[in-house]
């Protein structure tokens, strides 16, 4: 079939997302598109204290395999992280225009 328009990448990724209590916020200046994920409620946030950078990696695979599925050409950022002391963990991913 014909390949999905980014809004619809956009709203599988929403569905997705808010399964597990996080809703991306999508922006757009200058023909360059930012996905910004903010993570209140970690599902590892019992495993912080003991295994805190396991958890961050298996959050992250878990949120990178669904980007990358959806959009190749991305480049993933980790802007906060209740490891380091923030109130929530912060994400913004980078992806190209179609």
């Amino acid at each position: 079939g014909k390949p999905l328009s980014f809004d619809e990448r956009v709203a599988l990724l929403t569905e997705s997302s808010t399964l597990i209590g996080y809703v991306p916020e999508v922006t757009e200046v200058e023909g360059i598109r930012k996905i910004h994920f903010s993570i209140y409620n970690c599902p590892f946030n019992n495993r912080l204290s003991e295994h805190a950078e396991l958890a961050c990696v298996l959050h992250e695979a878990y949120l990178k395999g669904q980007v990358t599925a959806l959009f190749e050409d991305n480049d993933f950022v980790q802007i906060e992280s209740k490891v380091r002391d923030c109130d929530f963990c912060k994400y913004e991913i980078l992806v190209k225009k179609d």
